[in-house]
């Protein structure tokens, strides 16, 4: 959290919410932008069957979970408790954008992204698994 600080000038957690505005803003435009190219809403609408149609489409329910820790995040006093447990959601969202990505993101075509993907993909689950996980 210190080198956040040295190397942008914030504390950890201004840098950590000016990001996730950043970040919102782009989810919000990503499906947004295939909402008006195709003139529907049902972008938005997850896709639970056949099992591999959901994992290509993975990035419909991600967006609900980060919409729901994002909510918690904010509301976080009033329930002190157990915000945390929902932030949680993060990873698993996480995953499923990756997953969504290397399946059908035109993007992620190049054999750089996907190992930097993946990359990223086995950094978060060592996070997850040290900070929540280890005992």
């Amino acid at each position: 959290m210190s080198k956040i600080k040295k190397l942008f000038g914030l504390p950890f957690l201004k840098f950590h919410h000016n990001l996730i505005k950043l970040a919102l803003i782009l989810m919000v435009l990503h499906p947004l932008s295939f909402a008006l190219d195709i003139q529907s809403l049902q972008v938005f609408l997850p896709v639970f069957y056949p099992p591999v149609t959901f994992l290509e489409l993975a990035g419909r329910p991600a967006f609900y979970l980060f919409i729901i820790a994002i909510i918690t995040a904010v509301y976080r006093k009033k329930i002190p408790k157990d915000w945390k447990k929902i932030h949680l959601f993060n990873y698993l969202a996480f995953f499923l954008v990756s997953i969504h990505a290397l399946l059908i993101g035109t993007d992620f075509s190049s054999t750089g992204m996907q190992i930097l993907s993946v990359a990223m993909m086995i950094i978060v689950a060592g996070v997850f698994i040290d900070k929540h996980l280890k005992k």
